[in-house]
Formats: structure tokens, C-alpha cells, sequence
């Protein structure tokens, strides 16, 4: 097998020169064995640097390397050296991103359908019914390895984040919380008590952010937006589409949520955001108004004037010369006329 990603890099620093493009994310299709075989590590080191939005999904179908050798597929252990090196790029960088694996749910030798259950009990939050559950999934395991044991209930776990994992967002405390108990639901478990223990808080921790996002969804979703906008509102392609699609919701639902919780709608919100950065910038610098209107997100000029001038009564040039009560600098003065 010959392992090159050098094409592969070549591609996205490509899509990145494009005039226009900002982002290029991959979310999925990374063949991580094929990484680790590549000896040069540019193409990882990008990947985690330039084109991860916080969740990067992988396949590593199963955490029993019996099932996986009849899968055809690479043993367990390389899938955790490649979650080890992304780690420590997503350190080396900076940045809190998490591969999300995708698992399949049968295991061949072990007939624990009743473990599917978990996730059903975890989204009514009924703690008593989960430990029920756990319970009698593991007398199915009377005849097997506590080892086998142990990677099966890890890949239950793992399966139930899977199941839950469009209701976290990027920056959820909750789950790099559940990643690390999840990594200590390994082979270095003592006894049967402690790999119930383990896999219990990490069930308990689950379904209390199960029990948040229904109790607080729409609030949260609303003021996950709102603080978005706060912060993102200098891209021009920021609109109620995209953040009701990172919600999971219809546009026209999450719009009424919005609304609803911030007390104005999304386009009210996002016009009043940028006005104030612009009521900033003229106040503060000496930008002429066209790069205003862009460090603000609205690329049409002309349209930035006439919004303007409808919140202030007057255009940003009439605005920054009342503000700062002093003559503007010629050049920047004529621009400004030349624009307005």
C-alpha cells in the first residue's frame, strides 16, 4: 500500500486560494490508517490546523479486532495511535476538536441486543431503568473474556454518543467530559465493578445533557445563535438558514425561537450587531467607509449607507465628522464622498 496525501494537500491549499472562499472543512472520509502509513504528517498537521469545524467523523466500524479482521478492516490499535496523533495536533494548535468514530452496532458472538435499550432510557433520563439495562447486558457476557467484556461496553458507549452527537455543539463542555470517561473505559479496568462504575457515570452524564437540551433546547439554541452572531458577524454569508441548520432545526422554526428568546428577530439582531461594530470603527479609526461596510460583513456599500442612515439619521461620513468634532483627512474624506 503506498500512502501519499501529497495531491490530497495540494487540492485544499488550492480551494483555499480561491478568491471568496474562507473555510474548507472536511467532516468526513479520512481514511486513518491510510494517514498513519503516510510517513510525511503535512497532510494531518493541515487537517487539523485548517480544515476541522470541531468534530472530524471516522470509521473505525468496531473495537474488537476478531470482528475486524473479519471486516477486512485495521485493528483497533491503529485507529487509537491515529486518535493519539490527532490529539496532539489539535494541542500542538491549540484547539479542542474530537474525532467522532462510527461504529456498527451488531458484535458478532454476543447476543446483547438489550443494550440498545440504554439509549432509550438515556433520552427519558430514566437513570434506574439504564442501570437495569447495563445489568442485564452484562449477564449476557458470562461466557466471554472480562476483556471482550470491557471493548464491547466501550463500544456501546461509544455508539451512544454516536447516537446523541447532532445535540452537541462545538464548544459543549459536556463532551470532552464524556470523551475522557470514555477513555478510561479500557482494558486497565481492575474488575467487573469498576467497568459498571465507569460506564454508569458516563450513561449518568449523557443523559443529564439529554435532560438540558429538552428542558432548555430552544433557549439554548437561541443564545448558542445569538453568541455566534456576537462573534462571527463579519461574515457576509451569515444568515438564519445557516444557524438554523447548525441547530438542526427548519429556518422558519428556529426563527421563531430566536425571536422568541433574544426579543428580536434574527435580522434585527445581526443589522443592530453590525451597526454597532460600524458606530465603533467610525468613532475609533480613520477606515474609509467601503472597508467599514466589509469589516462588518455587508459587502455592498451602498446598502451599508442607506441601513445606516435609517438606525442614525444621518450617513457613517455625517456620523464620524459630528462624532469625532474635528476635520477628516482629506483622502479618506474624498473616498468617503466618492462612495456615498
Amino acid at each position: 500500500m503506498v500512502a501519499d496525501h501529497r495531491d490530497y494537500v495540494k487540492l485544499l491549499r488550492e480551494l483555499k486560494d480561491i478568491p471568496g472562499v474562507k473555510k474548507v472543512f472536511i467532516r468526513s472520509g479520512i481514511r486513518f490508517d491510510y494517514v498513519l502509513a503516510d510517513k510525511d504528517q503535512t497532510f494531518l498537521s493541515e487537517l487539523v490546523k485548517d480544515h476541522v469545524s470541531g468534530q472530524l467523523r471516522v470509521a473505525p466500524e468496531h473495537v474488537s479486532n476478531r470482528v475486524l479482521s473479519y471486516m477486512g478492516k485495521p485493528r483497533h490499535e491503529v485507529y487509537q495511535e491515529f486518535i493519539r496523533r490527532f490529539d496532539a495536533c489539535n494541542k500542538k494548535t491549540g484547539k479542542q476538536q474530537y474525532a467522532l468514530p462510527y461504529f456498527m452496532s451488531s458484535h458478532p458472538g454476543c447476543d446483547l441486543e438489550d443494550a440498545v435499550e440504554l439509549a432509550e432510557h438515556i433520552r427519558a433520563n430514566d437513570l434506574d431503568a439504564c442501570s437495569h439495562e447495563f445489568d442485564l447486558a452484562l449477564s449476557y457476557m458470562s461466557n466471554v473474556s472480562f476483556n471482550t467484556a470491557v471493548a464491547y461496553f466501550n463500544h456501546v458507549m461509544m455508539s451512544l454518543l454516536d447516537d446523541f452527537s447532532t445535540t452537541f455543539t462545538d464548544d459543549d463542555t459536556a463532551y470532552p467530559i464524556l470523551m475522557d470517561k470514555l477513555n478510561k473505559i479500557d482494558r486497565q479496568l481492575p474488575n467487573v465493578y469498576m467497568l459498571r462504575k465507569r460506564c454508569m457515570e458516563f450513561i449518568t452524564i449523557l443523559a443529564h445533557h439529554q435532560s438540558i437540551n429538552r428542558k432548555y433546547g430552544n433557549e439554548l439554541a437561541a443564545d448558542a445563535a445569538k453568541e455566534y452572531i456576537d462573534k462571527n458577524y463579519a461574515n457576509p454569508d451569515l444568515s438564519l438558514k445557516m444557524l438554523a441548520g447548525m441547530a438542526g432545526l427548519s429556518s422558519a422554526y428556529f426563527g421563531k425561537i430566536f425571536a422568541t428568546q433574544i426579543g428580536y428577530s434574527f435580522s434585527d439582531y445581526l443589522s443592530n450587531t453590525r451597526m454597532k461594530k460600524a458606530e465603533q470603527l467610525l468613532r475609533e479609526t480613520k477606515l474609509p467607509i467601503n472597508q467599514i461596510s466589509e469589516a462588518i460583513g455587508i459587502v455592498n456599500t451602498n446598502y451599508f449607507y442607506s441601513i445606516f442612515k435609517k438606525k442614525y439619521g444621518m450617513t457613517p461620513l455625517a456620523y464620524r465628522r459630528a462624532r469625532s468634532g474635528e476635520a477628516e483627512d482629506t483622502k479618506f474624506e474624498e473616498q468617503d464622498e466618492t462612495t456615498e
